[in-house]
């Protein structure tokens, strides 16, 4: 052994012993041969050892890729917790959630260590930070560029590997693929995932919440509280992916400049040893990231299937007119939204608008990962990460969170429905009532879907089997949402009417008022045989009772509640507007029907011109009636938590 080799093995022997790694290899007493860097570097333990993978949680259903599995009791929310709300009775359930990605996703691109062939110090990569380790004296790699679309390659060495250097070579490299036939994949991958806490929601669509980056922590919602519930959607299209060539072993990641004084300077640092193994990024995956969180008071299974024909770009549900209804909370939506790669354009614009194509197709999202993009604008999005020494094995960190699953009914203080037109996609009751639909269409509701009338002929009638709905000479109460597409002179949207001059016939409408304005007006007959009936009209020097394009809740109430016999109140967005009685007049003549109807969208009688009689032309929805009068507090509770009905 010549001079040299006994300091170098002197060097390494001394080095040993001080970190009490050589074991049997080689006694601190007893001279031996040893190899140089690599037999440190293979002698630092397993990745799996120094970052022992979670024992994942169930994964085979979407609940349990969500929220995990149960650890803890269910308990009721503590009038002190900031989401507790008096209207809800609320329980939370511990959960636990733990996974193994395999990549690592980002949302910070800038990140400037995360660059195919730098070396990075795993104890920082294990936190969730990214800590280079500064060793200049670097063999010459090779990196390579692979298209997810084709078998395309593209390759350039690296001479001096740096953070700088290597930064300008994938920057060449991009380039000169752009130059050639290189496609970039066009794949998109899409998930979803209910939010109930950031590091939750990133499990769930098996990401990392600590290498998301802050524009992730700044962009979008996590919590779904009482009356409201957050769903964040994540899509991914990977472009092409740039890995670095393996050497056999390595120390060929090394000059013969890295002696053993310069790994004894990292030593001394802290940045490598047993508690802090050195891992380097073997590829980079560029392509773009959407993530979106949409808040909405729409259940989360529809909030999902809305969120699937955004990207499906039309209804599959076989729903009728699941369009309307999807498009609408869609709009409703409070949308946040981060984006990384990819042109600046208009997806946001897009998820929240859905508008049509010019031959009337629908946009979807899956179309705005399509067309002729620049390898330029993609950012690098994933990284896979794996350890300096041995195989090379992959090095995933685990994640474990916990967190409170908060689920919520409302108290029940809303007056109950007797019969109820919802107007998702039918005139179904979902009381007892059997309706009779004509030239019905539906369109995008107050909630989920509406009765379109269309201002000519088209409405529905219910029977039960007897000709009416309810009693009209009893105490009730009838309520709707209306939204005028236009003020008619006269127009109807509850009546109850006949071929003769029957006690309790009434008609719930409006009539127009000036250029643009409306009133609402509630007739009802007292007596039968008399044209004579009672009139309630919001003032017509208000001409905004139900303005057009704006959605109402307009009631009309009858009789008895605590304010006096035969009383009758008109109400709009829950406040009481009218009460006084005035004289108003029913026509009789031109009456075809053989029997009296409760109709909904027109008053049930034709003109001598055989027209349809005051039709009503907008979106009518949430029909309710009650058997009985509701009193003034009902009424505004029922505006003010109407979505308590919907959940």
């Amino acid at each position: 052994m010549n001079q040299r080799q006994t300091n170098f093995f002197q060097t390494f022997k001394g080095l040993f012993c001080l970190l009490g790694l050589l074991g049997s290899l080689v006694s601190c007493s007893q001279s031996a041969s040893v190899s140089t860097p690599n037999a440190y570097l293979n002698s630092l333990g397993a990745w799996d050892s120094f970052a022992p993978p979670v024992e994942a949680t169930p994964t085979d259903t979407p609940e349990a890729r969500e929220q995990g599995v149960k650890a803890g009791e269910t308990k009721p929310l503590d009038a002190s917790d900031p989401l507790f709300n008096p209207n809800y009775s609320c329980t939370t359930t511990r959960y636990t959630l733990a996974k193994n990605p395999e990549a690592i996703v980002t949302m910070a691109p800038e990140a400037g260590v995360l660059i195919p062939g730098l070396i990075l110090q795993g104890a920082s990569y294990k936190l969730g930070s990214l800590q280079e380790l500064p060793i200049r004296q670097r063999a010459p790699i090779k990196i390579t560029i692979d298209s997810f679309a084709t078998s395309d390659q593209s390759f350039i060495e690296v001479e001096n590997p740096s953070p700088a250097t290597l930064q300008d070579k994938v920057r060449e490299l991009i380039q000169k693929t752009e130059s050639s036939s290189f496609v970039p994949g066009t794949d998109v991958s899409y998930r979803k995932t209910v939010s109930y806490s950031k590091e939750q929601m990133a499990l769930g669509l098996d990401l990392n919440a600590k290498y998301l980056g802050a524009s992730v922590d700044a962009s979008l919602d996590y919590k779904t509280g009482s009356t409201k519930r957050t769903v964040t959607a994540y899509f991914i299209q990977k472009a092409f992916t740039i890995t670095v060539e393996e050497p056999q072993t390595a120390a060929e990641f090394f000059s013969s400049d890295f002696t053993q004084a310069k790994l004894q300077e990292q030593i001394d640092r802290g940045a490598i040893g047993p508690d802090n193994l050195p891992t380097f990024v073997s590829s980079v995956t560029y392509g773009r990231i959407m993530m979106f969180s949409f808040t909405s008071s729409a259940s989360v299974k529809d909030i999902k299937a809305s969120l699937d024909f955004a990207y499906n770009g039309g209804a599959f549900s076989g729903e009728v007119n699941a369009d309307a209804k999807y498009k609408n909370i869609l709009k409703n939506s409070e949308v946040k939204f981060v984006q990384v790669g990819g042109p600046a354009s208009g997806a946001f614009n897009l998820i929240k608008s859905l508008e049509d194509n010019p031959d009337g197709s629908s946009y979807n999202l899956a179309e705005f990962f399509e067309g002729d993009v620049s390898l330029t604008t993609f950012k690098p999005i994933s990284y896979t990460l794996k350890q300096l020494g041995g195989n090379f094995p992959v090095a995933k960190v685990g994640d474990t969170t916990t967190y409170d699953l908060l689920e919520c009914n409302p108290v029940s203080n809303l007056p109950q429905p007797d019969h109820w037109w919802q107007g998702e996609g039918n005139a179904k009751d979902l009381g007892d009532v059997t309706t009779f639909e004509n030239n019905l269409e539906y369109g995008a509701g107050k909630y989920g879907q509406a009765f379109a009338m269309n201002g000519d002929n088209s409405y529905f009638a219910g029977y039960k089997p007897e000709p009416t709905v309810f009693d009209s000479t009893a105490p009730y109460t009838i309520s709707a949402w209306i939204n005028p597409r236009s003020n008619s002179q006269f127009s109807v949207f509850i009546a109850e009417t006949g071929p003769f001059q029957s006690a309790g016939q009434f008609v719930l409408g409006m009539i127009k008022v000036g250029a643009s304005g409306n009133s609402l007006f509630f007739y009802r007959r007292p007596n039968s045989g008399s044209s004579s009936s009672d009139l309630l009209i919001t003032p017509l020097s208000s001409k905004d009772a139900a303005p057009a394009n704006v959605w109402t809740l307009v009631t009309a109430v009858y009789g008895n509640a605590g304010v006096g016999e035969n009383n009758i109140r008109l109400f709009v967005n829950g406040e009481k507007v009218k009460t006084a009685v005035g004289q108003g007049n029913f026509p009789t003549d031109g009456f075809v029907t053989s029997d009296q109807r409760t109709r909904f969208g027109n008053a049930g009688y034709r003109k001598s011109d055989v027209s349809y009689s005051y039709p009503f032309n907008g979106l009518m929805d949430e029909v309710m009636t009650f058997n009985r009068a509701l009193s003034d507090e009902e009424v505004k509770t029922m505006y003010e938590d109407f979505k308590g009905y919907k959940e």
